[in-house]
């Protein structure tokens, strides 16, 4: 994929709570440090640049939180 998209995404086999929450993992953040989810790109932390990440969306609280690791690294409002 081009520039601004993250590469390999995969959905997690959703949890019991799968009307509440969604789960994303992502290989890589691109070195624009731009995420792509359902076409909508979200800039994030430069610390995410050529890392590991996981994306969650918040059905519920309709928010996006981003994750390096086990420590969030920002969070987004993510209305559906």
């Amino acid at each position: 994929m081009g520039s601004g998209y993250t590469k390999g995404v995969e959905v997690e086999s959703l949890p019991d709570n799968a009307q509440e929450i969604i789960y994303f993992r992502f290989l890589t953040i691109e070195s624009d440090c731009r995420l792509n989810i359902f076409g909508e790109i979200f800039l994030t932390p430069p610390e995410t640049w050529h890392e590991y990440v996981v994306a969650t969306i918040d059905v519920k609280e309709q928010e996006l939180k981003l994750f390096l690791g086990a420590i969030q690294v920002e969070e987004y409002d993510y209305r559906l």
